[in-house]
């Protein structure tokens, strides 16, 4: 019985096959990371560049009425000013907020009126049975319990045409 055991024990085979299942979930687990943090930056990008688009837009007009505010908001979600176009993230079709606010600014010698342009739209992962995964592993995070909002603001000085 003991000589058994021993050889059993000295016996090498499978060791490499033993290593690759103790490796690869790991590795699977950095690379999806990897490509869902790609993603969270490509869809934050999106939002940025939609955002920008639509403060540009609500600059360039004189005054802020109700048009103007719901072109500004259809620019920020679907990149047209009359809101035909699609989604720039599917996040916007779950919950997502855009607020068109102005302030007044008085410097020394000037006032100037500036349009703010906010947004907060929630993440939608490529793997949405991942990021609660990752988080578990990670100890958890600001994820925990609901889902990734992205917050973006910007701010143009209202110039008219």
């Amino acid at each position: 019985m003991f000589a058994l055991l021993n050889r059993f024990r000295r016996s090498e085979r499978g060791v490499a096959a033993i290593e690759l299942a103790l490796v690869t979930p790991l590795f699977l687990m950095l690379f999806l990371s990897a490509v869902e943090l790609g993603h969270l930056i490509f869809y934050s990008i999106q939002i940025e560049k939609a955002l920008r688009s639509a403060v540009t837009f609500a600059g360039r007009h004189t005054a802020i009425d109700a048009a103007t505010i719901t072109g500004t908001r259809n620019l920020a979600m679907t990149n047209t000013v009359d809101g035909t176009g699609n989604w720039v993230v599917p996040g916007y079709a779950s919950g997502a907020t855009v607020d068109v606010t102005t302030q007044l600014y008085t410097g020394s010698g000037f006032t100037q009126l500036v349009v703010s342009v906010k947004v907060k739209v929630p993440y939608v992962a490529l793997v949405p049975d991942f990021v609660p995964a990752l988080q578990a592993f990670a100890g958890g995070s600001q994820v925990k319990g609901g889902p990734y909002y992205i917050n973006l603001t910007h701010q143009q000085a209202m110039i008219g045409n």
